[in-house]
């Protein structure tokens, strides 16, 4: 590699990464070759097509359009902000609240992705409303792929908004859609012929399980959701995640394995809630409790 005098503007720092064994002639005059500092220069990079004023949240559509998807994301405070609505696909920015949801929902003839921009919660797909298995933890960076005819939602876990983009195709919203908040949102789809179904309103996303199977234990990914929807911190907690995974499995007992002892119908929150009180109590009380069963256990056998 050669350098190219006088065609690169920063010459005594650096070699002029656009030549390659091209020798010094100097008798032809060398092109001036942009770098890439003066493409970003010139073309604005890192910069949306509207200028380097704030963003101007508004929809786009239709038309060519760069932005900063990150920036403009964070930038958002509505629940739901129509940013680029097309022929083909559309791409929207939304704001859930502390605490709050998507909504279960279902879209028969649109697939969906999402990224979370900002935030922690948690997601859940199932081919069934009453059956969401498919669960996982999501936070910055994380992209979510949404088949068309899944049913599915959304929970921001954190304490802060979480903040998501979401890219529909084809098209899910009218051309322009703004919804201040969910109220507006449910308001607008109610009136609307939105390829979408809504069940009811959700405290919790769809509860984990709500069907009438017998639930006989939680895997690692249910444990870990009920443990974010009730503000666990395993950094700060006397007990570790395994004590409570434990913890809600041993508490089926109090589900619908039993009529006589049925309180909570294997609902995952009050579940959680009652081995978290427990493990307040003690943090290796499900460990005491296992040594406990096995020595009744013993003692009964031997009687």
């Amino acid at each position: 590699m050669y350098d190219a005098p006088f065609s690169y503007p920063h010459q005594y720092q650096y070699p002029n990464p656009y030549y390659f064994n091209e020798p010094i002639n100097n008798n032809i005059i060398q092109p001036k070759y942009c770098t890439t500092h003066n493409v970003a220069s010139r073309l604005d990079f890192f910069q949306s097509s509207i200028g380097r004023n704030p963003i101007g949240l508004k929809d786009y559509g239709r038309k060519p359009f760069v932005i900063n998807i990150n920036e403009a994301t964070k930038q958002n405070n509505n629940y739901r902000t129509a940013l680029w609505t097309g022929n083909h696909f559309q791409v929207t920015l939304m704001s859930l609240k502390a605490g709050e949801d998507i909504g279960l929902e279902m879209h028969p003839n649109v697939d969906q992705f999402l990224r979370i921009e900002q935030g922690q919660g948690i997601v859940q797909m199932g081919k069934r409303g009453d059956d969401l298995n498919f669960v996982r933890n999501v936070y910055d960076d994380s992209a979510i792929m949404i088949p068309a005819g899944t049913w599915h939602n959304v929970t921001n876990t954190g304490n802060f908004p979480l903040k998501i983009y979401s890219i529909y195709a084809p098209p899910q919203h009218p051309f322009g859609t703004v919804h201040v908040t969910k109220a507006d949102a449910l308001d607008a789809e109610r009136h609307s012929d939105c390829d979408m179904h809504y069940s009811r309103p959700t405290k919790y996303p769809n509860r984990i399980q709500t069907n009438n199977i017998v639930k006989t234990s939680f895997s690692k990914e249910e444990a870990a959701a009920i443990a974010l929807l009730l503000g666990i911190d395993f950094n700060k907690s006397k007990f570790n995640f395994d004590e409570f995974w434990m913890g809600v499995n041993t508490e089926l007992e109090h589900g619908k394995v039993s009529s006589q002892t049925n309180v909570t119908g294997d609902d995952p929150i009050i579940t959680g809630k009652i081995a978290l009180a427990h493990l307040h109590e003690f943090p290796d009380y499900y460990k005491r409790l296992k040594v406990l069963e096995e020595e009744a256990k013993a003692y009964w056998n031997m009687a």
